[in-house]
């Protein structure tokens, strides 16, 4: 079981672009990884909802991950907000690939 947490800059009012970010995976053992990440999105012209398109490479490690070396894809969908929330949410597909140091 990990915690995500993920943050990324770029414009959300426009319909197509990127955005640079980091994100960081805290495990139950409170070891920590964490990924810079590139992502392209644009805008469904049926649903006005951004779909997410992306990779990274993982640039530090806590714990059981100190060392790692690796890269990551993501694929996500911006989701439609309940009515009367402020902002929308997204949900993400990601697969990562990683080696660690022997010990």
């Amino acid at each position: 079981m990990a915690t995500f947490l993920s943050r990324a800059a770029g414009k959300n009012s426009i319909p197509k672009g990127t955005r640079d970010g980091y994100a960081l995976i805290t495990y139950s053992d409170d070891s920590t990884s964490v990924f810079e990440l590139d992502l392209e999105f644009w805008t469904s012209e049926i649903t006005q909802l951004k779909t997410f398109s992306g990779s990274g490479k993982f640039i530090e490690g806590t714990g059981r991950f100190v060392g790692i070396h690796g890269e990551v894809t993501l694929t996500g969908q911006e989701v439609k907000p309940f009515t009367g929330e402020p902002a929308a949410g997204a949900y993400f597909d990601v697969t990562a690939t990683y080696s660690l140091p022997t010990k």
